[in-house]
C-alpha cells in the first residue's frame, strides 16, 4: 500500500490552493495505490507547525468511517475536510499516515505537502493550540480494480 500524493484543495471549488485563513476549511485528497488487497486501512492527517509543534490531527476512526467492508485495491483517492482551522497563522507542514485500526502496521507516511494559514496575528478571546480537527472523511470508490486469479 502506498500513498502517492496528497493535494491541498479548496473545499468550495475543490482547486488546489497554497493556504487557508484563518478559522477556514481544507480539504485533502489523498491519492493511494494497492498492489495487493487490503481491508483494514484507515488514513490519520497530522498538521505541525514548521517551529515543530504539533498542532493537531485528525483520524479516519475518529468520524467512525469504517473501512471493514472496503477493498482497497488498484488505485484510488480519499478525501477529509478540516474544518474551522484556527491554527496559529503561519507555515504548516502536513504528514498523512496510513495504517491499520490498531495501529500495529503503518502501511506508509506521506511528508513534503506544506500550507500556509493566514490571518491576523492576535484576536482576542481566540485559543490557539493543539486539537482534534473536526473532519469529514469520504472514502469514494477506487479508481482502478485489479483482479485477483488464483
Amino acid at each position: 500500500f502506498q500513498i502517492t500524493r496528497v493535494e491541498a484543495l479548496d473545499p468550495r471549488t475543490l482547486q488546489p490552493l497554497e493556504g487557508i485563513l484563518l478559522g477556514g476549511d481544507l480539504t485533502l485528497r489523498i491519492h493511494w495505490r494497492a498492489r495487493d488487497p487490503l481491508t483494514d486501512v484507515h488514513f490519520q492527517v497530522l498538521l505541525m507547525r514548521f517551529d515543530g509543534q504539533i498542532s493537531g490531527s485528525t483520524h479516519s476512526r475518529l468520524a467512525m468511517t469504517g473501512t471493514a467492508a472496503r477493498q482497497f485495491v488498484g488505485t484510488g483517492s480519499v478525501t477529509a475536510t478540516l474544518h474551522n482551522l484556527n491554527l496559529v497563522p503561519g507555515g504548516y507542514a502536513v504528514e498523512v499516515w496510513a495504517t491499520d485500526s490498531r495501529h500495529a502496521t503503518d502501511y506508509d507516511v506521506h511528508r513534503g505537502l506544506d500550507i500556509r494559514v493566514d490571518g491576523p496575528t492576535d484576536i482576542d478571546g481566540k485559543r490557539y493550540g493543539s486539537y482534534v480537527f473536526d473532519a469529514d472523511w469520504d472514502f469514494g470508490v477506487a479508481e482502478t480494480m485489479v483482479s485477483q486469479r488464483s
